[in-house]
């Protein structure tokens, strides 16, 4: 099945698939194509004020280029489930005044659950902030992100002025599950996040191949950081990671490949790389006020300083 939005000049793109009630996609039901058109803002691939993807694929859903916001390759807007199905691109529309769209979108809670997301990226942004590949928050504290026992292979945010980020939610667990790719935008403020949850962020095994945050470029600028949250983050049972990168700023701070605004936790797992950006003054590896850290093997380095009176980063700051 293919389904294409028509464009508008001055209002929004039409959507390539919408419903204003609860949207399934079930009993392996297959969609091609669905792209929302082109528009003062873009319309979306696929839309529903809630939505469950059950036993499904689908192969393109592609948001429409917005001269404000682009739009979303799928959105669900109460709530999204991605429930033993297959994703080969979901893609967010570019923007030029306003931010990129999403490749996949809720503004509910968000749940990725046995199933294969081959390619989520966000779209970009001229003026404002590139999409995320994968972003589930809201408003409210209570809106979170799941990711159980699903296969990611690239999650990817657009460029900005601020960078997308590869994987992004209000609070998230990732749980038994394989993220090969998670890349945050480039920008020139601020560098996307490879995976950033606003809350807690609970990584239980599994294996998380690359995380890396965007570059930025403009003076007093931050890099994306590769893993990071607002809150508590909690690494646990023999997870491995195999690269945790932060962006690097040509004029700024780089960012940390491993971040927490509380505690870092990390207890009996393996962790191969984590480095820190380099830039006036280089990020840390590992940072946080507080770094609890319990067996496992960890190598961490710190970013290195651009200029002869810049500062380098810690492997480990806590």
């Amino acid at each position: 099945e293919q389904a294409t939005g028509g464009t508008s000049t001055n209002g929004t793109g039409g959507y390539g698939i919408r419903s204003s009630n609860m949207l399934t996609i079930s009993d392996n039901a297959a969609i091609t194509n669905a792209t929302g058109g082109n528009g003062k803002s873009g319309g979306h691939g696929i839309f529903g004020t809630a939505m469950r993807i059950l036993s499904g694929t689908i192969g393109t859903a592609k948001g429409g280029e917005g001269k404000s916001d682009g739009g979303h390759g799928i959105y669900g807007v109460g709530e999204l489930t991605i429930q033993n199905a297959t994703i080969t691109n979901a893609t967010g529309g570019n923007a030029d005044n306003g931010n990129g769209g999403n490749g996949i979108y809720s503004d509910g809670t968000l749940t990725i659950e046995n199933s294969t997301i081959a390619n989520a990226t966000g779209g970009t942004s001229t003026n404002g902030t590139g999409g995320s590949g994968i972003r589930g928050d809201g408003s409210s504290d209570d809106f979170k992100l799941y990711i159980y026992n699903a296969t990611i292979d690239s999650a990817t945010g657009g460029s900005g002025k601020r960078g997308g980020s590869g994987i992004l939610g209000k609070t998230m667990k990732i749980l038994t599950s394989t993220i090969k790719k998670a890349i945050g935008g480039d920008g020139k403020a601020s560098g996307g996040y490879g995976i950033r949850s606003d809350g807690d962020l609970k990584i239980e095994g599994g294996t998380i191949t690359e995380a890396k945050g965007g570059d930025s470029t403009d003076s007093y600028s931050i890099g994306g950081d590769g893993i990071s949250s607002g809150c508590d983050l909690t690494i646990s049972g023999s997870a491995n990671i195999g690269t945790a990168q932060g962006g690097a700023s040509t004029n700024g701070t780089g960012g940390d490949g491993i971040h927490s605004g509380s505690v870092v936790k990390i207890s009996g797992d393996t962790i191969t790389k984590a480095t820190g950006g380099s830039g006036k003054s280089g990020g840390s590896g590992i940072c946080g006020p507080s770094v609890d850290i319990s067996g496992g093997t960890i190598s961490t380095t710190g970013g290195k300083a651009i200029g002869e009176d810049g500062t380098g980063g810690a492997g480990i700051d806590g």
